[in-house]
């Protein structure tokens, strides 16, 4: 008996013509998480051991925890392994309802599936991105001056507030103040970027003041915000400051521009001097290295006793901007080391955290304690929205018996802001006339 076989094409048998691997699809662009303005081209590899039927493009727009599928297509396939696809194409007629583009601003999700011609499968390969064909609206609410006989003074610190309208959640990927001088010059020009809050709580900070003894290291992100200030107050009035307190102001414009095209309309004007800041006192104790007063001063620090008074006022800068009073907390720190400790504050905060750590008490003991007895743990109650155009407190060192010894020298300092800067940027600062403020406890004579 005779029996004849025949083959029935590649896919009998398990010779090497069987298609027996499933086909990879790869992705090579967009990056993930990218900001893509415009059309782009969706594109990756592919490979198989035999050949391609095709790519299906899904293209998934995010609708918080859901996704909705807006578009589908199929990749063209190169013999060179490689496939590729257009997306967000612009038709003005075809997409008016989307400002002329394919697909609307927002968040996405793009979806490659490889199909082979046995009918394996690749499975899916994602890639995340944004769309944002449209410049956001700039809408600054600090400051808002236009013209030069309104500017908006600033003390140490030059900082913007206000929204911007975004579609999407990647907000501003690069912000470009440009500044110039009163009388239309141009100085220079400051790139920020990944701007994705300017609201009262987090403003954007443009410009910076520094004590020398602060100034920031050149690979600090803090170095751009000093060298603005510097450039718009100039090196020779910061000398001057510095020296002598000089009254010096700038009046500077500036205008705004989003890295895809925002800008303002405007040219928006402020006025900068380091003295706009709120600044304290501490009566009879400002240090005098020079003095011939050998009974009221050990070298350059001034005598006090246990029961001195100290005097301790604050006042707004030259902006006349009013203090947040529960911003306000005064320090001492003893000669050699480098803990402050409280002396008397008007922050519940500092006062919980004081009663907590010296009288052994638990965080809500702590807060019994403050509302019964606010004296004994140094604190002045004040609401949270409290501002003033003065702020003043007596108190003598009786109140951290105990703590201040008899032959030490203590520095004392305000920690505090006004109402202009909540987020701790237009800081209280020491006047003129007691920039370093010292005290040498004696016993008094009797």
């Amino acid at each position: 008996m005779v029996f004849a076989l025949s083959s029935c094409g590649e896919d009998s048998g398990l010779g090497s013509s069987v298609d027996t691997e499933a086909p990879v699809v790869k992705i090579e662009y967009p990056p993930s998480l990218s900001i893509i303005k415009d059309s782009f081209v969706f594109r990756g590899t592919w490979s198989d051991d035999k050949s391609l039927k095709n790519i299906l493009v899904e293209v998934y727009r995010s609708d918080g925890e859901d996704k909705i599928r807006e578009y589908q297509t199929y990749a063209t396939i190169n013999s060179d392994k490689t496939w590729s696809v257009t997306l967000n194409e612009y038709d003005a007629e075809k997409y008016a309802s989307k400002n002329g583009w394919q697909f609307a601003d927002g968040d996405y999700e793009i979806q490659a599936t490889a199909l082979d011609n046995a009918g394996h499968s690749s499975g899916i390969s994602s890639r995340s991105f944004s769309i944002d064909n449209t410049a956001p609206v700039l809408v600054l609410t600090k400051p808002t001056t236009i013209g030069s006989n309104t500017p908006r003074s600033y003390g140490r610190t030059v900082q913007l507030e206000g929204t911007f309208s975004e579609n999407c959640s990647s907000g501003i990927s690069k912000l470009i103040v440009s500044f110039y001088t009163a009388s239309g010059e141009k100085l220079f020009d400051s790139e920020f970027e990944g701007i994705t809050d300017m609201l009262n709580a987090n403003p954007l900070v443009i410009a910076q003041y520094y004590d020398s003894s602060e100034e920031p290291d050149p690979a600090s992100d803090n170095y751009k915000k000093w060298e603005n200030y510097k450039k718009l107050f100039s090196e020779d009035n910061i000398s001057a400051y510095r020296a002598d307190g000089s009254d010096i102001t700038e009046q500077l414009y500036f205008s705004v521009t989003a890295s895809d095209g925002s800008s303002l309309d405007v040219y928006l004007t402020f006025s900068l001097n380091p003295r706009n800041n709120p600044a304290y006192t501490i009566s009879g104790l400002a240090l005098k290295p020079d003095t011939t007063d050998t009974d009221n001063y050990t070298g350059a620090y001034y005598n006090y006793y246990s029961d001195s008074t100290i005097n301790v006022s604050i006042a707004p800068g030259l902006d006349l901007t009013n203090i947040l009073t529960n911003s306000v907390t005064v320090y001492y720190t003893k000669e050699g080391t480098s803990e402050k400790q409280l002396l008397w504050t008007w922050n519940e905060a500092k006062a919980i955290e004081f009663a907590m750590k010296n009288y052994a008490l638990s965080e809500e003991q702590a807060k019994t304690a403050l509302s019964s007895d606010p004296a004994t743990y140094r604190y002045t109650p004040t609401d949270a929205d409290a501002n003033t155009d003065t702020l003043s407190k007596s108190t003598t060192l009786s109140a951290a018996k105990g703590e201040i010894g008899y032959g030490y020298k203590y520095d004392f300092s305000i920690e505090g802001t006004d109402i202009d800067n909540p987020n701790d940027t237009q800081k209280i600062i020491p006047s003129d006339t007691a920039r370093l403020l010292h005290g040498n406890c004696r016993k008094r004579s009797k």
